[in-house]
């Protein structure tokens, strides 16, 4: 029996591959995407956020949005995240802080950034403090105000020289640092700060927060910090 050579199908009844996005195109759109909500934010707060004006505005299907991100409040937490690590350079030498010194540096540089984008920080001060925040949006503003003196917190209960020592205990100083930088920037946002106090504010609310955790004598260089920004507080208000 001969068998019957097939035949190539012919490009007209070739079937079609199914269309796709480079990572180029993709990585366009979300970065589209993560503008778009920015400038949402910036002009109305979180609540203004829709995926519809998302699309309209990055010129994108809706579809796309949710495929990109999963979820409007990912989106946002992502898109707050992206904003902070570029205006506070994550990668460079002031990451991570670990000491005394690179914790002030890093209040100084907090400080700067959240004076730089006035409308945008106004419009955020007061959310990490709503009761309706979306969970996944409050971890994000927690992690950004923790990234500040996470590192040089566990340094100092991992060398005993906080009264505190266990995961819990440490975590829940870092929740009342967290709360009390907060409350600080949204003084500033109600203009019960200066733009020359806010860094001084900062800095004094950490460090005496801090101090009251301190094993008795173990950081004296903290307390001197302490006490030279108290009297520049004091010379704020005369």
């Amino acid at each position: 029996m001969t068998r019957t050579k097939r035949q190539p199908a012919s490009k007209k009844n070739a079937p079609r591959s199914p269309r796709t996005y480079s990572s180029a195109s993709m990585l366009a759109r979300r970065q589209r995407i993560l503008a778009a909500v920015l400038n949402l934010i910036e002009e109305g707060g979180v609540d203004s956020v829709t995926v519809r004006e998302l699309s309209k505005r990055s010129e994108v299907a809706p579809r796309t949005v949710y495929a990109a991100f999963g979820s409007k409040e990912e989106l946002i937490a992502r898109a707050i995240k992206k904003r902070f690590q570029e205006a506070m350079g994550e990668d460079g030498p002031l990451a991570g802080p670990d000491t005394l010194e690179a914790v002030t540096l890093r209040l100084d540089l907090l400080a700067r950034v959240v004076i730089g984008q006035r409308q945008y920080s106004s419009v955020m001060a007061p959310i990490f403090f709503s009761a309706t925040i979306d969970h996944r949006i409050y971890e994000v503003l927690r992690e950004i105000a923790l990234s500040h003196i996470r590192p040089w917190i566990k340094i100092l209960a991992a060398e005993r020289k906080l009264v505190v020592s266990s995961p819990a205990q440490v975590e829940f100083l870092l929740s009342q640092l967290a709360n009390v930088k907060s409350a600080v920037i949204n003084d500033w946002r109600n203009g019960r700060l200066g733009d020359a106090q806010l860094g001084t504010h900062l800095q004094l609310a950490v460090f005496s927060l801090i101090a009251g955790y301190v094993q008795h004598k173990a950081l004296p260089e903290l307390i001197a910090a302490i006490n030279a920004l108290w009297r520049t507080a004091m010379l704020d208000r005369s």
